[in-house]
């Protein structure tokens, strides 16, 4: 499934989390984070996010990912992946 302009809660990797914080990102103790998805590939999630107070788009690798909460409807379905 692909996925866009989508608020979600991913849960990271340990690695992830510490990738995330040396670039300035805060994640909190249990490794979620709440994302605004941009668009979906087969690299990763793109996400909006705010570092010194601009406005960046982020590439979220899916090795870095283990799970994905996005509430149901609420994003824009691109395709399937079969």
């Amino acid at each position: 499934m692909r996925i866009a302009e989508a608020d979600a809660s991913v849960l990271l990797s340990d690695d992830g989390c510490a990738i995330l914080s040396a670039v300035g990102i805060q994640v909190d103790s249990l490794c979620w984070l709440d994302v605004d998805v941009v668009e979906s590939e087969d690299l990763g999630l793109w996400i909006r996010t705010e570092r010194g107070g601009l406005q960046r788009v982020f590439l979220l690798r899916w090795e870095y990912i283990l799970g994905i909460d996005l509430e149901s409807g609420k994003a824009r379905l691109i395709g399937m992946r079969g």
